[in-house]
């Protein structure tokens, strides 16, 4: 009766079935399972592993070319699954999400489909920016600037008409970023509205304003006419020194650069 069984076992392992192995605890599993069954179990083109469940085979597709910076391991079903769910909530989306959801598209590598970026322009400009936070707007920039959109004369004056209301609310370093990701869309400030910014950090302490954030506005001054470069050299110098007297340091500080935004970085499109 043994030899019996083990003969058509053996047959089933020709077939490509030897592996699986009966439901764990029935009788016949365990008097079936022995030496010699198992060796040829084990060499057979299935690979699996006596008495454990089969490891999950991974998608192909996954396996293929990401369209996504090497950080991002979302697939492209992923994310073509995330961006139609989206779409469907722009529509009824605050603030918060808009930027949210912006932001992280934008920081994985994604731009999304010109279907997909002019509902979201629309559904900024309506719902987003009259009640935006500083935090809100900041993203919502800099995420149009990584894509490279470049949004209509309205949606410009909106936009600015809303910085310069919630300006005083900003920290440096969102106002910083907002002006850089407004100058990228070739949508600068206003002279008035830099003047403004100019007036509010210099009463601000100087500790409150980073070295980072000064030197990206230097950098970004040929995209902002009317952008007096002279106060930012004094209030550069005026940080480097109170840095450098309190480290007692003989050399200059280094720049914090702004972590995953520099000009350098390329975004990868989903078709």
């Amino acid at each position: 009766m043994q030899r019996q069984q083990q003969q058509q076992q053996s047959k089933q392992a020709g077939k490509g079935e030897g592996a699986l192995l009966p439901a764990a605890g029935s009788p016949s599993s365990s008097s079936s399972s022995s030496s010699s069954n198992s060796s040829s179990s084990s060499s057979s083109s299935t690979g699996r592993i006596r008495g454990r469940m089969p490891p999950p085979v991974p998608n192909p597709s996954s396996c293929s070319s990401s369209p996504s910076p090497p950080k991002c391991l979302a697939s492209a079903s992923w994310i073509a699954s995330f961006l139609a769910a989206t779409y469907q909530q722009l529509p009824t989306a605050d603030p918060h999400f808009c930027a949210m959801v912006g932001h992280s598209l934008a920081r994985l590598g994604i731009r999304p489909s010109p279907h997909w970026m002019e509902r979201y322009l629309c559904v900024c400009t309506q719902c987003c920016l009259p009640t935006a936070k500083p935090v809100e707007l900041m993203c919502i920039a800099r995420t149009l600037s990584v894509w490279r959109v470049e949004p209509g004369p309205s949606w410009a004056a909106a936009f600015m008409a809303r910085f310069a209301t919630i300006l005083p609310q900003a920290t440096p370093k969102q106002a910083a970023n907002t002006v850089l990701a407004l100058a990228h869309l070739r949508w600068p400030p206003p002279p008035p509205l830099l003047v403004k910014l100019q007036q509010q950090w210099e009463q601000q302490q100087a500790e409150q304003v980073g070295l980072a954030d000064i030197q990206q506005l230097l950098r970004a001054a040929p995209l902002l006419p009317g952008l007096d470069v002279s106060w930012l050299e004094r209030l550069l110098a005026h940080h480097v020194i109170v840095h450098h007297c309190s480290a007692g340091a003989p050399e200059a500080p280094r720049a914090v650069e702004d972590s995953g935004w520099s000009e350098q970085q390329q975004m990868a499109v989903v078709s």
